[in-house]
């Protein structure tokens, strides 16, 4: 299977475990060919401007998938995805931004080093897969965490302790 064909999969698949409870908190999927055949799935929405602190400023959250196809030379190779959470007033997560409520980082990074909770095994996390009941469970993981602790902190309603355990 070609690896446009499994970013396609691993696109129904995101909308399918975690789609209804984006759309439920506002976030749409930017749409494009290149990008999803890339691997590259980003949901964004833009804050309302009855929110003063957020006021003209994206929310940014992105699934970079990589496929691995198998092969004789790695029969058990995984594919992977991380995801990762912008705050920006740029119309693109890439675009760096000098606004001072600016933040980017990756869901695992929030959660293990910013909210001290060692729930994954690195701050640099990727979920990995070999099929389709693995690659649903790791979304459904990666959408637990992302609801408790992505969405509220990009929302700027959950902040990480200033003070860290020793």
């Amino acid at each position: 299977m070609k690896s446009q064909q499994v970013n396609e999969r691993f696109g129904t698949l995101l909308q399918l475990v975690l789609g209804q409870a984006l759309a439920a908190a506002g976030y749409e999927l930017l749409q494009g060919a290149l990008r999803e055949s890339s691997g590259k799935f980003t949901f964004w929405k833009r804050f309302s401007t009855d929110i003063p602190t957020l006021q003209g400023l994206y929310a940014y959250i992105e699934f970079q998938h990589l496929v691995y196809v198998s092969s004789e030379w790695a029969p058990e190779a995984a594919s992977r995805f991380t995801v990762y959470l912008t705050r920006s007033d740029a119309e693109q997560p890439h675009l760096l931004s000098n606004d001072p409520d600016y933040a980017r980082r990756m869901l695992s990074e929030l959660v293990v080093r910013d909210f001290t909770v060692a729930i994954l095994p690195s701050v640099q996390h990727w979920w990995t897969y070999h099929d389709q009941t693995e690659l649903s469970a790791a979304l459904a993981e990666a959408g637990h965490l992302l609801v408790g602790y992505g969405l509220p902190w990009l929302a700027d309603e959950l902040t990480p302790p200033t003070v860290r355990p020793s």
